[in-house]
């Protein structure tokens, strides 16, 4: 009997110990909600916009559409805004003294005891109703009181302030985040042309003007670090520097303008090395190989970005994608190294000869090494051509067996191509009287690479 009853306390102690642990593990795992600020395993600060299933969460970093990524909650941790500085010198307490913490300023706190630079403080008459608080953090109960006199004065010159100012916020928000990164991105500091940056100056002009009349304002709600609207000292503090601010905005906008195409270039990149049939289209594979004629083609839309907002180009926007192109560049070798030519079930003399003068037009100096066709019939097409609309309908005229075609494939190899490739073309002959006028060669945008025989 007595064996049985410790069993059974066992199992009841294993029990409580099961169910002790799952709450503290969903306690721990629960540690952001919605709207809360985060910082995201790559360094990222925003915000949680939504849940995204039971243990993800969308994060949202600007209001521009799109600008989220979602991540696991349990990588995800709360954004600590910095502290405050003391506005008050720190003072010297004794046990039983009366004071305040600012992290819960609605409790009166009694020392406890005092060891070195740390007191317990209590809070309640419980067994449990302390704990131990640096004595640099606390605040006597009479300065307290000081304190809050002086913060509801502030908190006047706040609401005066805020209502003078709001004609300018609106450009205040969109220079915060390159004021101090600390403070959100408003999303729409990449539209700026040169009228909108001489917009801002002005705003920022006015607001200087305002601020003047605030000399010792403060900012408010330490809690809300990352809204400049509760931090007047910090706007005015922008408004004084509309210069510096304005002209590293510029740069700003400029790499978001050009990190965004940047990004398309690494998206297309990441298709062709995961496309299973292998297919690299002809900007990727000058990319890859030609970089020189890469730049000199597609760099000055880039540049661009910056020109255009009267800031200076950054080559250091280029760095991801070159990280990208290196690892790439070996997964789409990789793969090729694997595929053949597989020569098609017909073949048309005439047809492919055309269609090789065709690809010595496109390409020069490129060999082609064999040909094949995938189709011995050719195909008719009607064709639409739009003649007339008005509000309502759109009027098209359909001409029956308009042209037809015939397909085939190639193989060939390209300057400063390291492998063959496989490329389409297309035989076109376009109706001509009663018949069909001469075929027309035309070849593909894209290759698939292969060994070479």
């Amino acid at each position: 009997m007595k064996n049985k009853i410790l069993t059974a306390k066992k199992c009841m102690f294993a029990a409580l110990l099961t169910f002790a642990l799952a709450i503290g593990a969903a306690a721990q795992a629960e540690t952001v909600g919605l709207g809360d600020t985060v910082i995201t395993p790559d360094g990222r600060k925003g915000y949680i916009g939504a849940y995204y299933g039971e243990d993800m969460a969308t994060v949202r970093f600007s209001e521009r559409p799109g600008d989220t990524k979602n991540y696991m909650l349990k990588d995800l941790k709360l954004f600590e805004p910095p502290k405050p500085p003391r506005t008050t010198p720190v003072e010297t307490f004794r046990v039983g003294d009366i004071v305040i913490h600012p992290d819960d300023p609605n409790k009166q706190l009694r020392i406890d005891s005092i060891s070195g630079d740390t007191a317990v403080v209590r809070y309640g008459g419980g067994n449990y109703n302390n704990y131990k608080a640096k004595l640099e953090d606390l605040i006597s109960l009479k300065t307290w009181e000081r304190m809050q006199d002086v913060e509801n004065q502030q908190k006047l010159l706040r609401a005066e302030f805020a209502d003078e100012a709001k004609p300018f916020m609106k450009t205040v928000e969109i220079l915060a985040h390159t004021y101090n990164p600390q403070f959100l991105d408003s999303g729409e500091s990449f539209t700026g042309n040169a009228a909108a940056q001489e917009a801002w100056r002005k705003d920022l002009e006015a607001l200087a003007a305002v601020c003047r009349k605030y000399p010792n304002i403060t900012n408010g709600e330490p809690h809300a670090a990352w809204v400049i609207d509760l931090h007047p000292a910090d706007i005015c503090k922008l408004a004084e520097q509309r210069t510096s601010v304005i002209d590293k905005t510029r740069g700003r906008m400029g790499d978001m303008s050009a990190k965004l195409e940047v990004h398309n270039w690494s998206s297309k990149l990441n298709e062709a090395a995961q496309s299973s049939e292998g297919v690299v289209e002809d900007d990727l594979q000058m990319l890859l190989y030609e970089r020189a004629a890469w730049e000199q083609k597609y760099l000055k839309n880039l540049k661009k970005q910056y020109t255009e907002k009267g800031a200076v180009w950054s080559p250091e926007v280029l760095k991801p994608l070159d990280e990208n192109v290196a690892t790439k560049k070996e997964k789409i070798e990789s793969d090729a190294a694997r595929r053949e030519w597989e020569k098609p079930n017909f073949t048309d003399a005439a047809m492919e000869a055309l269609a090789k003068r065709r690809f010595a037009v496109d390409f020069p100096g490129i060999q082609v090494l064999k040909t094949g066709m995938t189709s011995t019939t050719w195909k008719e097409m009607d064709k639409t051509s739009l003649i007339g609309s008005d509000s309502t309908w759109k009027y098209y005229k359909t001409t029956p067996g308009a042209y037809r075609y015939k397909l085939g494939l190639a193989l060939i190899k390209m300057p400063n191509r390291p492998m063959c490739q496989i490329r389409g073309f297309q035989l076109t002959q376009h109706k001509a009287g009663g018949g069909f006028g001469a075929a027309k060669a035309s070849v593909a945008e894209a290759g698939i690479f292969v060994k070479c025989p």
